[in-house]
């Protein structure tokens, strides 16, 4: 059975996302394949993703992040995982967490005999440099790097820039994916308990995600073509301007955060009931609303079936997904 460590030095970089949806991809193509994470934080919520996602269940519970690295007694208790993971698989997949070391990594690698593949979570002064660590420690188990998350006008900087200097290294990048709003998404209730609001309607209907906010009020533009520019969007606005609400009832939302405590008149509650929006009252007003809602992104997490639809579709795209068969799913 082939072994794929997926590894990152930073929290948010995309383990997660490659793991599940490589997972996914290969599961397509008729290969057998298990995923577990053996460390996680106390909050880690990774392996729930996996079961919710993949329907995959890890054989034990991730052991807490050694404050010393990992020692003997650490990688014999992961690989007795490995063990119990293996049976019958073609390909596991091991996200190591970002709270160890390059060496660390380095030691469960060699402790599974796995392949290695790195994430690099892109920002904006990210060289070849940074990354050549990894080459460093890891060796020939390192079969490259993705690098994921770039913004739409650094593309070219990467292109003509970055993937050069790494090249030039004798570093592999296995590919660059863009910065996608999907990824970035958070569920309706997310949104909901983030502004403590209460649902006036849909509180069965919050696994929507929102990937746009947008705010109702006075525009030159009619409201149908305002908020058509988006989908999946919450639309937030006075809960007394039954106006912009049937508007915004009129593209696709995924649902109406209406502030200042204001309920809304009988028939916006009835469209929004025909037309499966959930309806949030919050009591702050437009304003107060708006920059609460600039730290919900922060608890946006990789563990919604669109979202791994959307990674696939993105890796599919923008990756050199026949390395990764060829590395650990050799034809026969």
């Amino acid at each position: 059975m082939a072994v794929l460590y997926v590894a990152s030095d930073r929290s948010g970089a995309g383990k997660t996302a490659l793991s599940a949806s490589l997972a996914s991809i290969l599961a397509e193509e008729d290969l057998s394949v298990a995923v577990i994470k053996p460390l996680a934080g106390p909050d880690d919520t990774d392996v729930s993703a996996y079961a919710d996602l993949l329907g995959a269940s890890q054989v034990s519970l991730p052991l807490t992040v050694p404050a010393d690295g990992i020692s003997p007694a650490t990688a014999d208790s992961i690989q007795q995982s490995y063990a119990a993971s293996q049976d019958g698989k073609d390909v596991l997949i091991v996200e190591g967490t970002s709270d160890l070391s390059q060496q660390d990594h380095a030691k469960l690698a060699d402790a599974l005999d796995a392949t290695v593949v790195v994430v690099a979570g892109f920002t904006s002064d990210m060289d070849a440099d940074s990354l050549s660590g990894w080459s460093e420690q890891m060796g020939d188990r390192l079969l490259g790097f993705l690098i994921n998350g770039i913004t739409r006008y650094q593309d070219r900087d990467v292109t003509m820039g970055l993937l050069p200097e790494m090249e030039a290294k004798g570093l592999k990048s296995l590919g660059a994916l863009p910065e996608d709003r999907r990824l970035l998404g958070v569920t309706v209730s997310q949104v909901a308990e983030h502004l403590n609001g209460r649902y006036l309607a849909g509180e069965a209907l919050t696994d929507g995600l929102v990937e746009h906010f947008m705010i109702g009020g006075m525009g030159l533009d009619s409201g149908l073509e305002y908020f058509g520019l988006h989908d999946n969007k919450a639309m937030i606005v006075r809960g007394d301007r039954p106006d912009i609400q049937m508007a915004s009832l009129q593209t696709p939302t995924a649902c109406m955060v209406l502030t200042e405590g204001k309920d809304p008149t009988e028939y916006v509650l009835n469209e929004a009931e025909l037309e499966d929006v959930p309806i949030i009252v919050t009591d702050s007003d437009t304003l107060t609303t708006m920059k609460a809602l600039n730290g919900v992104q922060n608890q946006a997490k990789f563990n919604h079936p669109a979202k791994l639809v959307r990674f696939s579709e993105l890796l599919r795209r923008h990756a050199d997904l026949d390395i990764i068969r060829t590395r650990i799913a050799p034809v026969a």
